[in-house]
């Protein structure tokens, strides 16, 4: 059987099923998930400056309902804290079923479903040494040294005059 890699986006939800499994009060669509969460479980597999992209693919790839939440302090009150998810689970509407991100994970072949809520899980051949992105390293230079370039002065330029 083919081993799955899974794609930044998909990382995300499998912190987010994680984070479902703990729940134990309603609402239970709703699963929060920490900006600091993201950042220390995930830190070296995924670009952090990239996050609104991701959660942006899990509101196209996967039809979730997705918002952020914002500080509460004067000092993060413009920042993004945390993520939520609206519709992780099926939801019912009167006679109709909304599809919920689980649901649609399991249409992909990503997610096993299951009975209850602990049931849910992911497929097992999911690559067990993710690919890890190196930080990028900034060359600053300061001196000329740094450049390990010579200078020319040395040298005399050949003076020609011109005669008209």
């Amino acid at each position: 059987m083919k081993k799955i890699r899974l794609k930044p986006y998909q990382k995300l939800l499998v912190l987010f099923e994680q984070k479902a499994k703990l729940r134990t009060s309603a609402p239970f669509q709703n699963v929060d998930l920490s900006v600091e969460e993201i950042e220390s479980s995930l830190g070296n597999e995924i670009h952090m400056y990239r996050l609104s992209t991701y959660i942006w693919h899990i509101k196209t790839n996967v039809n979730g309902v997705v918002s952020s939440i914002r500080g509460n302090t004067p000092e993060t009150k413009r920042k993004v804290v945390a993520y939520r998810i609206h519709n992780w689970d099926n939801k019912r509407d009167g006679a109709n079923i909304i599809e919920g991100v689980r649901s649609v994970l399991c249409r992909q072949g990503i997610m096993i479903s299951g009975t209850s809520n602990s049931t849910y899980k992911f497929v097992d051949n999911i690559v067990d040494n993710p690919k890890k992105f190196r930080p990028k390293v900034s060359n600053k230079v300061e001196t000329l040294e740094d450049l390990k370039a010579e200078s020319d002065e040395n040298e005399t330029e050949d003076k020609t005059t011109e005669v008209a």
